[in-house]
């Protein structure tokens, strides 16, 4: 039977075409549940996506579709939009990825 951490470490290759992140790294996969349908184990994996008029939102829902049936047998992919402190918590990793890259130093001298 496979791990809520197998599925996350599944859907950590999966990348936001813009941002080039992982939707994991991003906060964007909210939970992973299992259950057994008909003797197949099955995985519910609710996600969110940057903004609602993601462009990209067909790519990545079926990006992280295949990425989780290495990991098990069945899954379906929830698009929920989110929770409280969600929004907060992608923008703080953003942010952060974006001071660590160095990219902000190129404004710095402006």
């Amino acid at each position: 039977m496979a791990t809520k951490d197998e599925v996350l470490t599944a859907l950590d290759d999966v990348e936001d075409p813009e941002l080039k992140l992982s939707i994991v790294e991003l906060g964007l996969v909210y939970d992973v549940r299992f259950e057994s349908k008909d003797g197949v184990e099955h995985a519910e994996v609710d996600m969110t996506l940057t903004s609602p008029g993601c462009p990209a939102a067909a790519e990545i829902m079926a990006a992280a579709h295949r990425a989780a049936l290495s990991a098990v047998e069945s899954v379906h992919i929830n698009l929920v939009w989110a929770p409280d402190g969600i929004l907060k918590s992608m923008l703080q990793k953003t942010l952060g990825w974006i001071w660590e890259s160095g990219i902000n130093q190129r404004y710095t001298s402006l």
